[in-house]
């Protein structure tokens, strides 16, 4: 299991105590990826890498490099896995003709489930959902299952991505002839952003990991501008039945704004990444 953090925090434990409870029966570890010392001794299958460069891909890259099995499972610390996160996905995993990728479930969660505000609403009904992005044949590496032989094959991560480098891994592994497949029963739970602040910031990252993501695939510079101005066409549908939906009223008129806020911060997200790489 290969598990990048960015420093000590209280994600970084819960996620190593899911992974001491899980109801594999094989052997495993744990390998978690920091660029600071961290006491893993309550966690006796962890062991720590040290890598202290920026960026998802490094990270994903060094615990690849220092993983033994022929199985890489990862996720990471703002993720809690189930107890049957790894038997579920390596079954999957190991059921396919040919091993490719397996994407596991990712469960939204609110600080509070009963009283979930707006934005945290929001982003249980549309963040991160795996099923969809299967579809389109990405996956993130918050619950993604690959052999160490499918690794080798594709090559690593792309460490020159400030995000989506997990979307550009996938997508060379199915130009290699790989299947990714979606696995509901290999869940993790992940805690939603819960401010208007963080889901703005989160939107900017979003364009411009997207942004880069398109650069890195050589798409048409036109047709990536077309797509993001296309996010100001709002979804009056969908903001319709927001707005007829048995929710509180707060909350129904709060979706509406999320919707919004998630648009406009996408295009001005685009248009700031797109004045810094000229």
């Amino acid at each position: 299991m290969i598990l990048p953090a960015r420093t000590d925090s209280p994600g970084l434990r819960l996620a190593l105590e899911a992974l001491k409870r899980q109801t594999f029966s094989g052997a495993y570890e744990v390998v978690v990826v920091c660029p600071e010392d961290l006491n893993l001794a309550p966690y006796p299958r962890s062991r720590l890498v040290r890598e202290c460069r920026n960026g998802p891909g490094a990270a994903l890259n060094a615990g690849v490099r220092a993983a033994c099995g022929d199985i890489l499972a990862f996720t990471d610390i703002d993720c809690v896995p189930a107890s049957r996160w790894i038997e579920a996905g390596v079954i999957d995993l190991e059921s396919m003709r040919r091993p490719g990728l397996v994407a596991g479930r990712i469960v939204q969660t609110a600080r509070d489930a009963q009283r979930p505000n707006a934005v945290e609403t929001f982003e249980v009904d549309s963040s991160l959902r795996q099923d969809e992005d299967v579809r389109h044949g990405v996956a993130s590496a918050s619950n993604l299952f690959i052999t160490s032989a499918l690794f080798d094959a594709v090559g690593p991560f792309r460490e020159d991505l400030a995000s989506k480098s997990d979307w550009e891994f996938c997508l060379r592994a199915r130009e290699a002839g790989y299947d990714l497949v979606y696995c509901h029963d290999a869940e993790v739970s992940h805690r939603v952003i819960a401010t208007w602040y963080g889901l703005w910031r989160s939107k900017l990252r979003l364009a411009r990991g997207m942004l880069e993501l398109g650069n890195a695939r050589r798409r048409s510079g036109n047709e990536m501008r077309r797509e993001a101005l296309a996010e100001l066409r709002l979804p009056v549908r969908t903001m319709l039945r927001a707005l007829s939906s048995n929710r509180p009223v707060a909350t129904r008129v709060g979706l509406v704004a999320a919707i919004v806020v998630t648009r406009a911060s996408y295009v001005a997200g685009w248009v700031l990444a797109e004045v810094r790489t000229r």
